[in-house]
């Protein structure tokens, strides 16, 4: 039975056509990478029409998520949960505090802007150099941020920093309108973060990138480690941007098939959806007494795996989190679902 794993975000439509071709790995495994990026981070200044000084590349997002901490000396961080685990991760390996700010089902985990004001007000103070991270869309909520408020919080909050993370904005036809790069280039407290890994199919290579005001950036660099960014990540990194027909082919595909399984599963009587803005669902199961943890077994003995909601800070066991993947699986994610509730059934 072929497996589907519908737990990792990834770009269903895989790797850009012909792009292994173009590598010729023999040279790249038996020489030193660049040390500078230098190459890279030009192609990814010539993409975004962005200065070469405001930008950085990683092993990932993750290692800037680990960087950052210590410096932009951070001395706590507020998240926005549920969220991504790498955020609390990085700031409790750096030893600073964290805080939550909770979204709640009952307003489909939207922030509530007002009350994230409160206790932005209250905890800026003193030498408490906070930051607030937001994941835009978030994970696993799949919900999304307008990026007019962020910048509106960005200007009222100037001693925070925003630590905004782009990953799955990339999956989205107006993503030129969304993404907040432009604007964290010509600030000093908004820094953005995005990975290569999920749409691009790469996440074995570890490709990140970082970008904010020159000093920002100098800062981080300073923290990476020489030689950190292989030679494989730096030679895709033109590649996957440059080719324009597969980014624009896998947001057209995303956007619809979004829309289509959306619809779907508004129609399942078993499952309460919220509306996806990215690559991936939220959904609640009605019935109180099943919990996600039986839905999640059942499915891997179909060879399926989706999210836990209870893997999740602030969800539960009533929730699960699935990728959007290609009509024929998400149908077929659907159906065995289906197929849970209907073994429960028993004869009268």
């Amino acid at each position: 039975m072929e497996s589907k794993d519908f737990s990792c975000n990834i770009n269903p439509l895989g790797l850009p056509k012909g792009l292994l071709e173009r590598i010729d790995l023999g040279k790249l495994v038996s020489s030193y990478p660049d040390h500078t990026n230098r190459k890279a981070i030009r192609s990814i200044s010539e993409h975004y029409a962005l200065s070469e000084e405001n930008l950085a590349i990683g092993g990932g997002s993750t290692e800037f998520f680990f960087t950052i901490p210590s410096a932009l000396n951070i001395t706590t961080g507020v998240l926005v949960t549920p969220t991504f685990w790498g955020y609390e991760a990085s700031l409790k390996h750096a030893k600073r505090n964290v805080m939550y700010f909770k979204t709640h089902a009952r307003n489909g985990f939207e922030i509530d802007l007002t009350k994230l004001r409160e206790l932005l007000s209250a905890t800026n103070g003193g030498n408490n150099n906070q930051a607030l991270y937001l994941c835009n869309p978030n994970n696993p909520t799949s919900t999304l941020m307008n990026p007019k408020e962020i910048l509106q919080l960005c200007k009222d909050f100037p001693t925070t920093k925003f630590i905004v993370d782009e990953t799955y904005l990339l999956f989205r036809q107006d993503y030129d309108d969304l993404s907040l790069m432009k604007e964290a280039s010509e600030s000093n407290n908004l820094v953005v973060i995005t990975s290569f890994s999920k749409f691009f199919s790469v996440p074995g290579v570890r490709i990140g990138m970082c970008c904010s005001s020159r000093g920002n950036v100098e800062a981080i660099t300073k923290h990476q480690i020489p030689y950190g960014i292989n030679n494989l990540a730096q030679t895709l990194i033109p590649y996957l941007l440059g080719n324009h027909e597969f980014i624009r082919e896998s947001r057209e595909f995303m956007e619809n098939e979004r829309r289509r399984i959306y619809q779907l599963v508004k129609e399942n009587p078993h499952l309460h959806p919220y509306e996806p803005q990215a690559n991936f669902m939220l959904v609640k199961i009605r019935d109180k007494n099943i919990n996600s943890t039986d839905i999640v077994d059942y499915l891997k003995r179909d060879g399926m795996s989706v999210r836990d909601g209870s893997e999740f800070v602030g969800l539960g066991k009533q929730y699960i989190r699935f990728s959007i993947r290609e009509n024929r699986d998400d149908n077929l994610l659907l159906n065995t679902i289906n197929g849970y509730y209907n073994s429960r059934i028993k004869p009268s």
